[in-house]
């Protein structure tokens, strides 16, 4: 029978040994209709599997590696898994043979590996990938710069058989073949520009995707350390390791390299003249790597300005409403001011050093294309070289200076290119909330207790512990109330509970499980969590868009209705509408009454009217347990 692709993916990852639920998978893929093989190949990635595109059988299936091959056919998603040796085709009921697989034009390879593996391999699929481009590139530019040396070769032909010799005949085939060379040097750059251009964009494309899902993949604690600036910081340069295709540097990196051929035709063309253009060359090489090695380190002072005018820009645009109705719009211009005074002098210097860098690199060019001129004109006059060896030398020492100028001038793009590479391996490198996935289990389906033993946890920079000493045991249908001042630790506590931040030390339960052992994954598909300061967007066709919601009422609302709607075992509530008025008190009051018995709900709140209707409560002061306990009324109180 025909399978959909959550049935399909599900099956196929089990086949390899994966241990992500069925609900998992089908809350990756959504409801959207899955009809290519990049979405198979981003569900994987959100999954914690490795899932490469290839469009012939990779070799590392060829050497016998244990994975799923997956793709198309008639319509239909088709797999064929090899574990422990056997090969399994999925669906079993498919009439797809194992050799369409692998002859397939358009196949995906799925591995199961530990997520430090996982991110080698990835990072090893970008450099192959650029590889490859690179290399097409690389023969586009040797045609290039093939058909570009032959130009000096016809211009000294004109000069010395046509105007020196009276060969007049030869003229229409010397100017036919001319006309043939720059004809097809023009498609061949063409030709160039269009697959680096495509190159670019499919590159940078793909570690960007890469990136943003291995941030957006970070466990909690680890995103609430980094800004939304150093985040988007990461994004652009990582996405900087795509410059390797970007025209400006396409001269630098890609016809450089050739500067040899241009050598070699200098000396069969001018003979000693070759040394001038051959010392320039060496001087210019050596004073690259000294600009390089004496470059002066950046001023930690300057370093310090540069990220106040980051957050101020970043502060401007996200709040730039609330600066004008504060009536701080003139300190806040004031500052700015002297953020960007004093980075100043700093700009000039770097400026400075950098026009400086570039008059030299022009006059060095100008010098060595005049010496060679000088001496070529003597070489003339003796009779040691012809007129039109002198203009083809002239021509060949101007194929020499304008490449290297281009490399020389580009030596600080190509370090930021290597330095983002080297980015781009670090960041994929970084361990996800799934880093040990393939040794956890599913969520459970039936909860029936949750419970806490001394459990611990402090922000990296924080005075003091925000929760310590946490213990409790809260049997499954229960209601309970964490409470306490502002500060207590109620936030870290209910996001403890629900899977985001784990306890340092002690333990955290479910099923008299330790939390770690489940798929964390998994259990945010079980526990509906709410957060206590929803975000005041929504999503659409283009993203996420702001609405301009002038009232966090309206925020709260969407937020709650997202979790009632979920049929959840667990659901963590912190401070639930709390804008909302009596209104939405007594929905927080309903929904609690429905739910007890058949959820366990965790809801912290300052609204002591709430309390009552909580069979047990949890009481923290200042990180610590003071109480729990059942709820007690003021009667019982009495």
């Amino acid at each position: 029978m025909s399978k959909n692709a959550t049935d399909f993916l599900y099956e196929a990852l089990a086949a390899l040994g994966g241990r992500r639920s069925k609900k998992l998978v089908e809350a990756v893929l959504g409801q959207q209709k899955t009809d290519h093989i990049r979405q198979i190949e981003q569900a994987c990635a959100l999954l914690g599997a490795t899932a490469i595109h290839y469009h012939s059988l990779p070799a590392s299936w060829s050497d016998g590696l244990e994975g799923a091959l997956v793709t198309r056919h008639h319509g239909k998603w088709v797999a064929l898994v090899r574990r422990a040796g056997k090969e399994t085709l999925i669906p079993d009921d498919t009439k797809c043979t194992a050799d369409h697989i692998r002859a397939s034009k358009n196949l995906l390879h799925i591995r199961l590996l530990p997520e430090a593996l996982m991110a080698e391999v990835s990072y090893a699929d970008f450099v192959e990938r650029s590889r490859q481009g690179a290399f097409a590139v690389a023969w586009q530019s040797l045609g290039i710069n093939l058909c570009a040396l032959t130009v000096p070769f016809f211009t000294m032909a004109v000069y010395d058989r046509v105007l020196g010799g009276g060969a007049l005949a030869t003229l229409p085939a010397l100017l036919g073949g001319a006309t043939i060379v720059l004809v097809l040097m023009i498609v061949l750059r063409r030709i160039r520009s269009s697959l680096a251009a495509a190159e670019y964009a499919r590159l940078s494309a793909s570690i960007c995707l890469a990136v943003a899902q291995k941030i957006f993949r970070q466990p909690l604690a680890t995103k609430q350390r980094m800004s939304a600036d150093a985040l988007v910081l990461r994004l652009k340069s990582t996405e900087q390791a795509a410059g390797i295709f970007a025209s400006p540097n396409i001269a630098a990196i890609y016809d450089a390299p050739f500067l040899i051929l241009t050598l070699i035709a200098l000396v069969f063309v001018g003979g000693i003249v070759a040394l001038i253009p051959a010392a320039y060359l060496l001087f210019f090489w050596g004073f690259g790597i000294f600009l390089i090695k004496t470059s002066p380190p950046t001023d930690p002072q300057v370093a310090r300005l540069s990220q106040i005018k980051q957050g101020m820009t970043s502060e401007l645009v996200d709040s730039q409403g609330t600066i004008y109705r504060s009536g701080l719009a003139k300190t806040w211009l004031q500052r700015f001011e002297r953020s960007m005074l004093a980075i100043i002098p700093h700009n000039v210097k770097l400026q400075k050093r950098m026009a400086a860098v570039q008059s030299l690199g022009t006059a060095l060019g100008t010098g060595t294309a005049l010496l060679t001129l000088i001496i070529g004109v003597d070489l003339v006059l003796v009779g040691s070289i012809t007129p039109g060896a002198l203009i083809g030398t002239m021509l060949l020492t101007w194929r020499v200076t304008a490449p290297a100028q281009a490399l020389f001038f580009a030596l600080p793009r190509l370090g930021t290119i290597l330095a983002a590479w080297q980015q781009l391996r670090a960041t994929m490198q970084l361990p996800s909330v799934a880093h040990d996935v393939h040794s956890q289990e599913p969520f459970p389906q039936n909860v029936s207790t949750l419970s806490a033993q001394g459990v611990y946890f402090r922000y990296d920079g924080g005075q003091g512990p925000a929760c310590s000493g946490i213990t409790f045991d809260v049997p499954h249908g229960s209601v309970v109330a964490v409470i306490g001042p502002n500060s207590s630790g109620k936030t870290t506590l209910l996001r403890i509970i629900a899977g985001y931040l784990r306890a340092q030390s002690g333990s955290y339960f479910i099923n008299n499980r330790t939390v770690s052992q489940f798929d964390s994954d998994d259990m945010a598909e079980y526990c509906a969590y709410l957060d206590a300061n929803p975000p005041s967007t929504e999503p659409n066709e283009q993203g996420y868009k702001n609405r301009g919601r002038t009232s966090v009422v309206e925020a709260e609302r969407d937020a709650w209705n997202g979790v009632i709607q979920k049929d959840a075992p667990i659901y963590v509530l912190d401070d639930p509408l709390s804008s909302g008025g009596e209104r939405c008190r007594t929905m927080v009051k309903q929904f609690l009454k429905e739910k007890r018995g058949k959820a366990t709900v965790f809801f912290s709140s300052h609204d002591t009217d709430l309390v009552p209707h909580a069979d047990l409560a949890i009481v923290l002061e200042n990180g610590v347990q003071a109480y729990f306990g059942p709820v007690q009324t003021p009667a019982q109180s009495q």
